[in-house]
């Protein structure tokens, strides 16, 4: 998995879903669906989403800086994944790489990346 170099990061501590797709040269519902419905499989990102009082997550999200970092990685390896599958059903991968490279896209991945790049 391709790694999002730190220095190239704009500093923000929390990102709304807006603020990504403009980042990312994407649409907002393409960040709004990788933000709540395949970033989620990956269970350090899953901790730090707000929660309904029925315990489903909140739309419309702002991410922290370590959820923007997860759903940087997700829209990037799509990207790849896309064009590799000719668009066809490639999310349904991106969430299958994710639950497998969990470990990858966890906090202590993201911290060491982060001590790394300082």
């Amino acid at each position: 998995m391709q790694t999002v170099q730190k220095d190239l990061l704009p500093q923000k501590t929390r990102w709304s879903q807006r603020a990504v797709a403009r980042h990312l040269c994407s649409d907002r519902k393409t960040v709004k669906d990788y933000a709540e419905t395949i970033a989620v499989v990956v269970p350090d990102y899953l901790k730090e989403c707000p929660r309904n009082q029925d315990g489903s997550i909140k739309s419309g999200i702002s991410l922290s800086q370590y959820q923007f970092w997860v759903v940087c990685q997700l829209i990037t390896l799509g990207r790849t994944i896309k064009s590799d599958l000719n668009g066809t059903a490639y999310r349904k991968v991106v969430k299958a790489t994710a639950i497998k490279q969990s470990h990858q896209l966890s906090k202590a991945a993201w911290q060491e990346m982060q001590s790394h790049n300082s």
